[in-house]
């Protein structure tokens, strides 16, 4: 049969219906997943020159659909025909086209200017692929201020329906740069509205179990880490199994923890991977207890006393450098602090086995000054501490974070540490009822963790300071 005959069924013919009625079946079919119906409609219509069926016929070769082979030459044609008529979602697509680094076609120049061709015909998503090209630097200079108004003007124009798909883009865009309270504003409206995209339940349950952009919630995090394991995302079932292993926000259950993590290893994807997941000399048989493995791969601290001995001289060994180091740490940039204070740190963590895990991150309220994560063993701290000229705030920061991570290997490992019994059991309960500053402030810091790490702190830096010649 005649591909132009092949609209024609073989107990009724479409020649009776209208070219609207045609499209609007043609829509039907595919909205089904029907495409080697819909294909040879869109087609028919298409050579008729339905500017609607063009674009569609093009997309239709871009993407293997209907039973036919990708042809991006095919695609961009029919596109252009459909362009050329003024359909500004056939512009976006010609666009896409040419950014697309993976074809003979790519052009950025090209490309940029088709989106703004969608722009003048009033395509949302024209504004949508714009503010793309200027995050990610593609065609134009990266700018995420000027992404940020072009996803603005998308929001501006676009239904009810599509609001989620924008409301997404801009939260990754501040999650990425590393703003994670606009982020999580962004990423919860998507939530809201009952929107599902692949990473986002995964990326809230970061954000509460790391305390990005918010506070540290377990039950949240375990909450959204539930939701993102039904994608599959090994790195959720990761999260997941630690939760459990730990018992951040859920009873522990050592068993349970096992299979997640026997979960994360199967449906290991291209996420960042834990070390021992990344090793190749690590294999795991059927049998292997994953939770074990894990809990064994920490690393030694030493007893109390020569923790504190270490983290004095610490202390007095940076004041006296810093007397003839140059630049001074008063008149050092950023990046100089910075390095500084990870040296300071990992000189009095070079006893303890904790090296190499301090970070500042960009974002994080003024109020949050910095976090262990017993989960990853990393400490994070507010990047704005390094604004201040005197020292003495940061330095005791990072002493009371590593204190923390003290407190937290002394219930992993009470064997390995000179602590009593008694007071890990009041650390390990405390942990569990952990108290936020945002619930009862003074309650928050009269707990037992929390002040024993501000004693710790306070009292190693005046020791230290005191000590300096």
């Amino acid at each position: 049969m005649d591909r132009n005959n092949l609209y024609q069924d073989t107990d009724n013919s479409y020649s009776q219906y209208s070219d609207e009625e045609l499209y609007n079946l043609a829509e039907k079919y595919d909205d089904s997943c029907e495409e080697e119906k819909a294909l040879p409609i869109f087609e028919s219509l298409a050579n008729k020159g339905n500017l609607k069926a063009q674009h569609m016929l093009g997309f239709y070769y871009n993407n293997e659909l209907g039973g036919i082979e990708k042809d991006i030459d095919k695609a961009l044609r029919w596109y252009e025909k459909s362009a050329l008529q003024g359909n500004a979602e056939a512009m976006n697509a010609i666009g896409d086209i040419y950014l697309d680094e993976d074809t003979n076609l790519y052009d950025t120049d090209k490309a940029i200017y088709w989106y703004k061709k969608a722009i003048e015909r009033g395509w949302y998503e024209g504004y949508m692929s714009l503010a793309h090209c200027y995050k990610d630097g593609k065609g134009v200079d990266q700018n995420y201020q000027q992404a940020y108004e072009l996803y603005m003007k998308a929001l501006e124009m676009v239904d009810d329906e599509d609001r989620g798909f924008v409301y997404y883009n801009i939260g990754l865009m501040f999650y990425e740069t590393e703003q994670y309270t606009e982020a999580l504003y962004y990423l919860l409206k998507v939530d809201d509205i009952n929107d599902h995209y692949l990473y986002l339940h995964f990326i809230l349950g970061k954000c509460y179990f790391h305390g990005l952009g918010t506070v540290v919630n377990y039950q949240e995090a375990v909450k959204y880490f539930n939701r993102a394991c039904k994608y599959g995302i090994s790195e959720a079932y990761h999260y997941l199994g630690i939760c459990y292993l730990k018992g951040y926000g859920v009873i522990k259950d050592e068993k349970y923890a096992n299979e997640c993590f026997r979960n994360a290893k199967i449906r290991e994807d291209d996420f960042e991977w834990l070390e021992f997941l990344e090793d190749d000399s690590v294999e795991l048989s059927e049998n292997d207890n994953l939770t074990e493995f894990y809990a064994t791969e920490s690393l030694e601290f030493c007893d109390e006393q020569a923790l504190e001995e270490s983290t004095t001289y610490a202390v007095k060994e940076f004041f006296e450098v810093d007397e003839v180091r140059q630049p001074p740490y008063e008149q050092a940039n950023l990046e100089q602090r910075e390095q500084y204070l990870k040296e300071f740190y990992n000189k009095f963590n070079e006893l303890t086995g904790y090296t190499n895990n301090l970070h500042f991150r960009k974002g994080m309220e003024p109020n949050n000054l910095g976090a262990f994560n017993p989960a990853t063993k990393q400490i994070e701290l507010n990047a704005d501490l390094l604004l201040e000229n005197d020292p003495q705030t940061v330095m005791e920061t990072i002493m009371h974070e590593s204190r923390h991570a003290y407190q937290d290997f002394a219930i992993c490992h009470p064997e390995q540490v000179s602590v009593d019994a008694d007071t890990i059991k009041t650390w390990e309960y405390n942990f569990t009822h952990y108290i936020s500053p945002e619930f009862d402030f003074e309650a928050y810091v009269n707990q037992p963790v929390e002040a024993d790490a501000n004693e710790f702190s306070e009292r190693m830096f005046s020791d230290g300071f005191c000590n300096a010649a």
